[in-house]
């Protein structure tokens, strides 16, 4: 439970800190990879009672590779598009798309390593396609069964769609308007003011 209302409430400030700020992406950046970096030293420092030996890592050609890769490029460079991103998509469309990421992996996985790719992962990854389709279909074209209004949900959108989506509906927000079903926020209830907020920045 700890990982989706962690995630939840990181994508919910995001979101409301790049509307704030819209232009600073790569400080916002900045300051995650350094609360990330120091609080990892402490928790090492408090375990072990000494900061990290880094000479190993830094005399090893095959290491540097892997950690500018891994420090520069899939988490510095990911993280500021994800802020940019944060200015146009709203945190529980994010929460859902976000879920594509397995999905994404298995597919390079297949291609660059020649990973097995079997029936169940083919459902699996269908599935996550079908969550993300349903997110942008308006009520009006979704099947009864899976209509949001069915599950309870009133009009909150595809939320339910992931643990984390389901738990920004429940959290209250900045700006927000009592959601009729809960009688507490919605992160979508103030989706078109965000958007139009967002295109006249």
């Amino acid at each position: 439970m700890a990982q989706p209302i962690g995630f939840g409430m990181g994508y919910i400030l995001l979101e409301e800190i790049m509307s704030d700020y819209p232009k600073e992406a790569a400080g916002v950046t900045a300051v995650k990879l350094l609360v990330v970096a120091l609080s990892s030293w402490l928790f090492y420092f408090t375990v072990n009672g000494v900061l990290p030996d880094f000479t190993p890592v830094l005399e090893s050609p095959t290491a540097m590779e892997g950690l500018l890769w891994t420090g520069l490029v899939t988490t510095s460079l990911s993280l500021t598009l994800e802020s940019v991103a944060f200015r146009y998509v709203d945190a529980t469309s994010a929460s859902v798309i976000f879920t594509t990421e397995p999905l994404w992996a298995a597919l390079f996985a297949v291609w660059l390593i020649s990973e097995p790719f079997g029936f169940a992962d083919g459902i699996g990854g269908a599935l996550v396609v079908l969550a993300n389709v349903l997110m942008i279909l308006p009520n009006s074209m979704v099947p009864k069964a899976l209509g949001r209004r069915s599950l309870g949900l009133g009009d909150i959108g595809p939320s339910w769609a992931t643990a984390e989506g389901a738990m920004l509906c429940l959290v209250p927000r900045r700006h927000s308007v009592p959601a009729l079903n809960f009688g507490m926020s919605s992160s979508l209830s103030r989706g078109d003011e965000g958007a139009g907020a967002r295109e006249a920045r």
